[in-house]
């Protein structure tokens, strides 16, 4: 039995790992894969979120919702940002506060299922 279990995970592995592989059997498992992402995705707009108050506690400016993608891309170029959904991680701004976000499993930015960053202040 644990062989089995051994040979399935490491099956599982294979597909997340395997982008061709994914988008064949993601509709199969997304029901599996789904909260794996989540826990990813929230992991991820955690650590954009570190990156802004970065930005403010070295007196930075932080970048604007628009600018959001480019700030990522020189600030952090390894992390991606791109959610495990596909869809790019955003950032909401107000003149005293901050979010990042991930659409969440809908891939539709500003609904229930979104993944969102605890405020930030600027």
């Amino acid at each position: 039995m644990r062989k089995f279990f051994l040979l399935l995970l490491a099956a599982l592995v294979v597909v997340l790992v395997s982008r061709p592989l994914r988008e064949k059997a993601q509709p199969h498992v997304q029901f599996a894969i789904d909260p794996i992402y989540g826990w990813s995705a929230k992991n991820r707009v955690g650590e954009l979120e570190k990156l802004l108050e970065q930005q403010v506690s070295a007196g930075r400016t932080i970048p604007s919702p628009r600018d959001f993608m480019g700030f990522i891309a020189r600030e952090d170029p390894s992390g991606g940002g791109v959610d495990p959904w596909g869809t790019p991680y955003y950032m909401i701004s107000t003149r005293t506060t901050f979010q990042v976000g991930s659409a969440g499993a809908n891939r539709q930015a500003g609904d229930a299922d979104d993944i969102l960053s605890i405020q930030g202040n600027r």
